[in-house]
């Protein structure tokens, strides 16, 4: 093997004597010798200036030994590595999110532990809508995604529930109705609404339809955001009012009034979700680090329902 051999070199090399270097490697002086000249006839040059007492490297020597240091210091560093992948301690994890995930200090502060905990691992996060997240989950496209209310029953995909939020209505403060005690929807019957994306989040977008058709009423459209910032801008602007996830309080503009309905009682859910075939050992260590972040159990995950 190739890498004995160089060790072998090394050691006569810098003992610049067999009989030092057999003692040091363990092995018969015969032996080694001959492995040297094993390694010169391969590489088919001298490496040695040899005497009855000393082996000194002549300027091919030299040249290897350089060579020969360098491989193995390689060798030892992937061997290293090699082990740390197999046990899930480095590598890449690729992780799906949308942009409400990292509003919730809950989702920073466990990603933040994970890296400090595992600075080998790269977190390499791409931004997409739940549906596309696990769309490319059971494709093997992605290691887990962050989900914002993707209800599946899905035996392909597992899950650890992170947290629920509320939903509040974002009104300008201006707004005859901003400052009405007991707000409710049949309030805003009339009302022109900025509503969360159908396209982008189907299911949100048909629990608030049907939370007014409780009331037995409709929402009126004026138009469909992809993202809650946009929402509070727009609001802001004179636009309408919306609906967003209490998770953005504090950081609305100050125009804009963020008021809680007792008749509009929707709760948003967010999920960690990876596919039950995934085998990836840099998966596991971020589940179980996150489960052990939320205080839940180690058992088998809970099934996205």
């Amino acid at each position: 093997m190739i890498e004995r051999h160089l060790k072998f070199f090394v050691a006569v090399a810098e003992e610049e004597n067999l009989h030092r270097a057999a003692q040091r490697l363990n092995i018969a002086q015969s032996a080694l010798s001959r492995r040297i000249q094993d390694l010169e006839a391969e590489l088919g040059v001298t490496l040695f200036e040899r005497s009855k007492r000393t082996m000194q490297l002549n300027d091919a020597g030299r040249d290897f030994l350089a060579s020969a240091q360098r491989i193995l210091a390689d060798l030892d560093r992937a061997r290293a590595d090699v082990h740390k992948v197999a046990e899930g301690s480095m590598g890449t994890l690729s992780l799906g999110y949308n942009e409400i995930a990292f509003r919730h200090p809950a989702v920073v502060a466990l990603l933040k532990q994970f890296r400090v905990d595992n600075p080998d691992i790269h977190i390499a996060l791409q931004h997409m809508i739940s549906g596309r997240q696990a769309e490319q989950i059971k494709q093997g496209a992605l290691d887990a995604g962050l989900l914002y209310n993707h209800y599946v029953d899905d035996e392909e995909l597992s899950a650890l529930h992170l947290f629920e939020d509320s939903m509040v209505l974002a009104i300008h403060q201006d707004h005859p109705l901003a400052g009405k005690p007991d707000l409710s929807l049949l309030d805003l019957r009339h009302e022109p609404f900025i509503w969360a994306s159908r396209a982008l989040a189907p299911m949100i977008f048909d629990r608030m339809i049907a939370a007014f058709q409780a009331q037995g009423i409709s929402p009126r459209i004026e138009m469909q955001v992809p993202y809650s910032h946009l929402i509070l801008d727009l609001v802001a602007a004179g636009f309408g009012s919306g609906f967003v996830t209490r998770m953005v309080e504090g950081g609305e503009p100050p125009s804009v009034r963020l008021i809680a309905l007792p008749d509009f009682d929707l709760r948003t859910r967010y999920d960690l979700v990876w596919a039950r075939r995934n085998r990836s050992a840099i998966l596991k260590r971020f589940v179980d680090e996150v489960r052990s972040h939320l205080g839940q159990p180690g058992g088998a995950a809970q099934q996205l329902r």
